[in-house]
């Protein structure tokens, strides 16, 4: 299988994993040891402005602490991670795909807070991880499906709409999916 970094996952209703029911994850990484992914469409209860409370980051204007909060996966909910459109913002951002990386470092999110940079990002708690091999075996057992991944679908597209909207980008329309097989 080829490698998955930068594309995006979309899950399939046969996943029984209800923490990835109607999910999209976009994969940060991909090696013979395993997968890392954020989930970008599961937005959580916590406000932007309740993290900068609870991380003691002060900020002065309240427009840019209006950012919704994402959850990135079941795995160390307490780490954060920011997907941005600028691959040199620091010496922790780690390029994603040709125009998406990601950075987990506290100053991103007082920059976000302080300055609105970078303008365009989510912001997740937690990431989505696969053992050596773990992803390959859930797409042939037909869990997920791969996507080619673009600016416009994960900065761009509501979170309510991306399941569908990032299946359809390969012509599937989701919601004729069942979740279960059946015998001929």
């Amino acid at each position: 299988m080829h490698n998955l970094k930068g594309q995006l996952l979309i899950a399939m209703p046969t996943l029984a994993d209800l923490n990835f029911f109607q999910t999209v994850t976009l994969i940060c990484d991909h090696n013979e040891n395993g997968a890392m992914g954020l989930i970008i469409n599961r937005p959580t209860n916590l406000s932007f402005s309740d993290l900068l409370h609870d991380l003691q980051i002060q900020v002065d204007n309240e427009l840019k602490t209006s950012k919704t909060v994402y959850f990135g996966g079941p795995v160390h909910v307490d780490k954060g991670f920011v997907l941005h459109l600028d691959h040199n913002y620091s010496t922790d951002t780690q390029k994603v795909n040709e125009f998406i990386s990601i950075t987990a470092s506290l100053d991103i999110i007082q920059s976000i807070a302080s300055e609105g940079r970078p303008e365009t990002s989510i912001i997740t708690l937690g990431f989505a991880g696969w053992s050596a091999g773990q992803i390959e075996s859930e797409i042939k057992q037909n869990s997920w499906l791969t996507v080619p991944c673009d600016e416009s679908l994960v900065f761009h597209t509501p979170s309510d709409d991306l399941w569908k909207v990032a299946a359809s980008t390969i012509g599937v329309d989701v919601s004729l999916l069942v979740n279960e097989a059946g015998n001929a």
